[in-house]
């Protein structure tokens, strides 16, 4: 749904480790940047309008996978609830519980990642930055977007190491170069799967 876009990139500056700055503007849209909870919202109405039931604020806390389906377990409030299922798709991010308990193991190869919104002051140009020192084997971003004429920037590290390692030192380095100003940064993490698992299917 195009209502959920806030800004769009056009352009993006590429700086390599010794600080070399490489300029891609191609005079095309590049990127659109969404606002996830907006695109959540539209995408939880198109389908509970096509017959979806929708239950928020509940979790899975087992499957068992029986002879006629699956009967799910679901916290929600005091009691547990059990639905009956012909089938089920695991869509639970980078959390392999229910992949593992069913057989499916784990990826073996993952980048970790920490990401923060932070105000600016005023708009800059998207980058992107490589070398060891500040995403091993991976990039690092400064992404500034404007929302409802509020300007922000969403700034990141994924890495091969322990991203929260890496990150300190980005925001230290975003800041020598005069990118963030004084702005506060609570940084959030996650994990990236880089390798698929062998199996994702069961009976």
């Amino acid at each position: 749904p195009r209502t959920s876009i806030i800004d769009q990139l056009d352009q993006i500056e590429f700086v390599s480790p010794s600080g070399a700055v490489l300029a891609f503007k191609p005079n095309r849209v590049l990127a659109y940047l969404v606002d996830r909870a907006a695109f959540d919202r539209s995408l939880a109405s198109l389908a509970q309008a096509a017959g979806a039931q929708l239950m928020t604020k509940a979790s899975v806390t087992s499957l068992d996978v029986q002879r006629d389906g699956v009967l799910v377990t679901i916290r929600r409030g005091e009691e547990p609830v059990q639905l009956r299922a012909r089938a089920v798709v695991l869509a639970n991010g980078p959390r392999y519980r229910f992949q593992t308990q069913l057989g499916m193991g784990r990826p073996s190869r993952y980048l970790t990642t920490m990401q923060a919104e932070v105000a600016l002051a005023s708009a800059g140009i998207p980058k992107v930055f490589f070398g060891q020192a500040i995403a091993p084997k991976s990039f690092a971003w400064c992404v500034p977007i404007r929302h409802n004429g509020v300007y922000r920037a969403k700034l990141g590290v994924s890495a091969s190491t322990v991203a929260p390692v890496a990150f300190a030192p980005f925001v230290s380095h975003l800041r020598r170069l005069g990118l963030l100003n004084g702005a506060s940064v609570s940084p959030k993490g996650w994990l990236i799967p880089i390798q698929p698992l062998r199996r994702t299917y069961v009976d």
